[in-house]
């Protein structure tokens, strides 16, 4: 029985401080994952922060296999008096295989504007192509409580994704917008913008964040491709 093994870098952006603020709330969800993962966060020097690592096992649905039709070709060797009958086989499933994931988590010592170089140099050490790369990051076109994924693409004027691009030299990663919504008024006011994204979630935003956390966590566990694990 055939195993594979897929091997990600999931990162967390943010700020070395402002733990609680909606621009640090990809760090925040990537740690909330170890955590309820089990791993442990170990300093990484080389790649200035901290990375974090795991397998965990997945099954793939069983497919099923029909059985074949006969072709013209076939058909041909019934007489008009012997009509094809109907198969009465019934489907049969192949046995599930197990699938290997060993993820590695990262969260930068970098401010957010350079967090590029971080996962840069993750990616060199761990050996990992740019197509394992999955970036926790806020954003404000997302309602807080929410989260999407996007494959690939421009950085939609977040900074720390734009970071990531200008250091690998590709747009071609995976991205995790989570929602921290946006302010009235905005779009004309940047002042607006810089103060909204550092400014800390109250509690019940603060729980909304954490319900996305926990929705992260089953996916991760239970249906990765939601995460771009596929």
């Amino acid at each position: 029985m055939n195993q594979s093994t897929r091997r990600v870098l999931l990162v967390g952006l943010g700020n070395p401080m402002h733990e609680y603020s909606r621009h640090n709330c990809g760090k925040y969800v990537i740690d909330h994952l170890v955590y309820s993962l089990g791993y442990k966060w170990k300093p990484a020097p080389k790649v200035n922060g901290s990375l974090a690592e795991g397998l965990i096992t997945l099954p793939i649905k069983p497919k099923s296999r029909v059985p074949p039709k006969p072709n013209n070709k076939d058909a041909s060797l019934y007489s008009d008096s012997e009509p094809l009958k109907q198969s009465t086989e019934k489907k049969s499933t192949s046995p599930e295989l197990p699938v290997h994931i060993q993820a590695f988590f990262l969260k930068s010592n970098e401010f957010m504007n350079n967090n590029g170089k971080s996962v840069r140099s993750a990616l060199k050490l761990l050996s990992l192509p740019i197509s394992s790369l999955i970036v926790f990051h806020d954003d404000m076109d997302t309602l807080i409580g929410k989260f999407s994924l996007k494959k690939g693409g421009s950085p939609n004027g977040h900074n720390g994704v734009k970071s990531i691009i200008d250091c690998i030299g590709s747009k071609d990663f995976k991205r995790i917008r989570i929602g921290i919504g946006r302010p009235e008024g905005s779009k004309a006011n940047p002042l607006a913008v810089t103060s909204h994204v550092l400014s800390a979630f109250n509690r019940s935003q603060l729980v909304l964040i954490d319900s996305v956390s926990n929705h992260i966590y089953d996916a991760y566990l239970h249906n990765p491709p939601l995460l771009g694990i596929d």
